[in-house]
């Protein structure tokens, strides 16, 4: 008997997930089973294979088929923030890199055998070669502000894909099972719950059962497997404390435990298996509290404050720390960004850390993370329409760096998202103009690379 027959089918799925990069507290999310259940199953898996160490067994999953075609792999991984450096993929014998256009690499980290240094050698040298050759075709140089640097592209990667049906603005976006899904939003008829499904395989969309309280200026989460869009704003220009949650495997809508007040235009994130509702507006005011989401309980509670009220944030998670950037309040267009550490509450420490500004201020972007870079695209700038700028952000050396992209014309309130190494603009709306486009830009980009094994 071989030693893949010899784990468990629970085992196998363990393995494969360990080497996407997955923490464990990311493994017990997506199976629903306990972090200690996790550590058990990967000491056994760990002895079966004969492996000691999160990366071996990464490249074991490699060698044995073990991970999905275009799946992100890592290796090494932290077991209790979830990965660390830069997130590689396999194809069909081939790994993928992070594109220099959109990172620089991190110092390495020393590992426990000849054949980890040697992988990890081998990636650094494909990673220089990839910055150099992006740094060389550089076609562009851009103004910055002092203290902040350009990333250069390796080549121009934005596709336009199949528009949706329904142009709008302000929608809510979610992932589930490779698949993104856009719900309600502002339309050119009013506020509307049309709800579509986009298949980034077959470049298609599906009509989905609309949300029963359409709204717009929200956002959604997933946990456990369920879609939620707390609060918005309505087509009579009130704000909403309903709560509607959407089953995909039923194609059903449901409620939840109404808000505690009305908000819309929040910043949402999804942590832990709870979800953290962040600032917004609640029809008079902008808002500084952050209200967590128990669905075990079905329960919301005030959790912290923001150093500042805004709405028109966004929010992404990254390294065990909740991001803002932007938004606006009664002072205008905010380039504040910060973390929140939502592990912190109970004791002494400090929630909320302060990070780079953006070189700008910005209000109804995107934020989203990939490879463990963060990246603020579009949203409403105050030199008004048109063009603007994107940014990535490298949470270690907490810098703001151009993300010198093609010259798309990202719009506000767009709902941006990523899956499968790429980022996604969809819709959104320029002045008055709303769109139903939807662009893909490749983060990852492959090379060939020998994967070896004993």
């Amino acid at each position: 008997m071989t030693e893949q027959t010899e784990l468990s089918e629970r085992e196998l799925e363990i393995l494969s997930l360990v080497a996407t990069g997955a923490s464990n507290k990311e493994i017990a999310q997506k199976l629903y089973i306990s972090a200690n259940t996790v550590k058990v199953h990967l000491r056994n898996i760990f002895a079966k294979i004969g492996v000691s160490s999160r990366t071996e067994a990464a490249m074991y999953a490699v060698a044995n088929n073990l991970v999905p075609r275009g799946a992100s792999i890592l290796p090494a991984a932290d077991d209790n923030d979830g990965a660390e450096g830069n997130a590689l993929r396999v194809d069909n014998g081939q790994i993928s890199v992070p594109s220099a256009a959109d990172v620089i690499p991190t110092a390495g980290r020393t590992t426990s055998s000849p054949r980890q240094t040697l992988f990890l050698f081998l990636v650094g040298v494909i990673v220089l070669g990839a910055v150099i050759a992006a740094v060389l075709s550089s076609s562009r140089e851009t103004d910055n502000p002092p203290g902040y640097q350009s990333v250069a592209t390796l080549e121009s990667r934005w596709v336009r894909l199949s528009g949706m049906s329904t142009m709008r603005a302000g929608m809510a976006v979610a992932v589930y099972e490779n698949s993104i899904i856009v719900i309600g939003g502002k339309s050119t008829g009013g506020v509307t719950g049309v709800m579509e499904k986009y298949d980034p395989r077959s470049d298609r969309w599906e009509s989905l059962a609309e949300k029963p309280t359409p709204v717009g200026d929200v956002a959604a989460a997933v946990v456990g497997g369920m879609i939620y869009v707390p609060g918005g704003v309505l087509d009579s220009g009130a704000v909403t404390d309903v709560v509607e949650v959407y089953d995909p495997a039923a194609d059903s809508w449901g409620q939840a435990a109404s808000l505690p007040v009305p908000v819309s235009d929040y910043a949402l994130a999804a942590f832990e298996g709870n979800l953290y509702l962040i600032g917004g507006w609640d029809g008079e005011n902008f808002l500084d509290t952050v209200y967590r989401y128990d669905p075990q309980q079905d329960e919301w509670t005030p959790y912290a404050e923001m150093p500042q009220p805004r709405a028109g944030a966004a929010a992404a998670v990254n390294g065990g720390r909740i991001f803002i950037a932007g938004g606006r309040n009664s002072q205008g267009l905010l380039a504040d960004s910060a973390a929140f550490l939502p592990n912190r509450a109970g004791n002494s420490e400090q929630l909320w850390e302060q990070t780079a500004p953006l070189p700008e201020p910005r209000a109804g972007l995107g934020l989203i993370s990939v490879a463990d870079i963060l990246y603020a695209i579009g949203g409403e700038a105050a030199d008004g329409e048109g063009a603007v700028e994107s940014y990535a952000l490298l949470p270690q050396e907490n810098r703001w760096q151009v993300f010198n992209v093609a010259e798309i014309p990202f719009t506000a309130d767009a709902g941006v998202t990523s899956l499968g190494g790429n980022i996604y603009v969809i819709g959104g709306r320029s002045g008055e103009q709303l769109s139903g486009d939807i662009y893909t830009y490749q983060v990852l980009y492959t090379v060939s690379f020998p994967v070896l094994v004993k």
